[in-house]
């Protein structure tokens, strides 16, 4: 294979684990409008609008509507994944400043795990997000790789399995998170292995 037909594969993989992002952190933000009305805008509507920007390559204004959605408290989790995927795509669409994008990228997910440490749900959504930077990144695979794994473990126990997490007000039970983790943690196994990764 042709090094452009596998960078196009490799592209088109990468577009397809960033959509998926989206479609994953979107619901979300519909979750925390219940509980938010008060909001100038909505979350639901920061996250439409959030994705119509990136959709047109206007990365620093969907960044700074993202920012500007954030209230201190849990919730801003969601828009602090939702700035990593901007940052995210960015990183592949500017092969030049690439590892830039990506750090900023990694640097939302953290915040975002900061905000909800204790919740499997953003726990395992801060782990997809760091597969998918690591799959972009070429210096910080394995390590991006291996934070995903420790997560995915992490949300597998957060907390245990029969317990109820509440987001945006409404008591979510996690027991899937446990069976979900399993095929995400040797998925990203093989990958470290591919890679090389101690």
């Amino acid at each position: 294979m042709s090094s452009k037909a596998n960078g196009r594969a490799r592209f088109a993989g990468d577009v397809k684990l960033l959509v998926f992002a989206l479609l994953l952190i979107l619901p979300t933000f519909a979750c925390h409008d219940r509980a938010k009305s008060t909001l100038t805008k909505t979350r639901s509507e920061i996250g439409a609008e959030i994705t119509r920007l990136l959709q047109q390559h206007r990365y620093d204004e969907a960044v700074n509507l993202g920012l500007s959605g954030l209230t201190g408290e849990s919730e801003d989790a969601v828009l602090y994944r939702s700035i990593a995927v901007v940052y995210t795509v960015r990183a592949q669409n500017d092969s030049k400043n690439s590892e830039r994008w990506l750090q900023s990228a990694v640097g939302f997910v953290d915040k975002s795990l900061e905000a909800r440490p204790g919740d499997p749900l953003n726990t395992a959504a801060v782990a997809e997000a760091l597969e998918a930077i690591g799959d972009l990144s070429d210096g910080r695979k394995c390590q991006l790789y291996t934070r995903a794994e420790s997560l995915w473990h992490l949300a597998a126990t957060q907390p245990l399995d029969n317990s109820k997490v509440t987001t945006g007000g409404q008591a979510i039970s996690n027991a899937p998170i446990k069976p979900a983790a399993e095929p995400e943690i040797l998925r990203i196994a093989s990958k470290r292995k591919a890679n090389n990764c101690p």
